[in-house]
């Protein structure tokens, strides 16, 4: 039998390397806590694994977190063979220095603001709060656009990495939007 806010059914996760998910690595987890704000604190306190709600400004983070960390840790080469599309790697998008420090400086600028929306959250009142899950569905929502509007989001990037990015902004923009809007 599983506690109250676990899952019954397997959770399928994979790592994918390479333009047609190959290889993966899955990982599988059965206790998998499901947590929201509100759910948390139905949770029993004795004999529970200690959970972190899903907050929008920690969904904004977990998401946005891996492009900045891979923006300034890896190798400008390693990062467009994972994210963007061979013609362009090879063409437009060619490493050059100018591209290199301003891929770091924006890895170094984003890990701050996902930092700064964490931090925030905890220590801001309600009515700030609302704001900052205002100005986290509002930035969502324009990722999500870039994403799919954005000549060279289209051309550019791989189209499962695409439709990622899509697909996350606008599920993050819509939860940020929902916390925003609740009294």
């Amino acid at each position: 039998s599983r506690q109250p806010g676990y899952t019954n059914r397997p959770i399928y996760s994979s790592v994918c390397v390479g333009e047609y998910s190959s290889p993966c690595i899955t990982r599988v987890s059965y206790l998998l806590p499901v947590t929201t704000p509100h759910a948390a604190a139905s949770l029993p306190h004795s004999n529970s694994p200690p959970t972190m709600p899903v907050t929008p400004a920690l969904a904004f983070t977990l998401a946005q977190g891996g492009n900045f960390v891979s923006c300034l840790t890896l190798p400008r080469e390693q990062t467009l063979q994972i994210f963007c599309t061979d013609a362009y790697r090879t063409g437009a998008g060619k490493v050059n220095g100018e591209a290199e420090v301003a891929w770091r400086f924006m890895g170094a600028t984003g890990m701050v603001a996902c930092t700064a929306a964490v931090l925030a959250e905890k220590h801001c009142s309600a009515e700030d709060k609302k704001k900052l899950n205002g100005a986290i569905a509002a930035t969502s929502f324009i990722n999500a656009g870039l994403f799919a509007a954005n000549g060279t989001m289209q051309t550019d990037v791989k189209p499962a990495m695409r439709a990622l990015n899509i697909a996350s902004n606008a599920a993050i923009g819509a939860y940020a939007l929902k916390e925003m809007l609740r009294k």
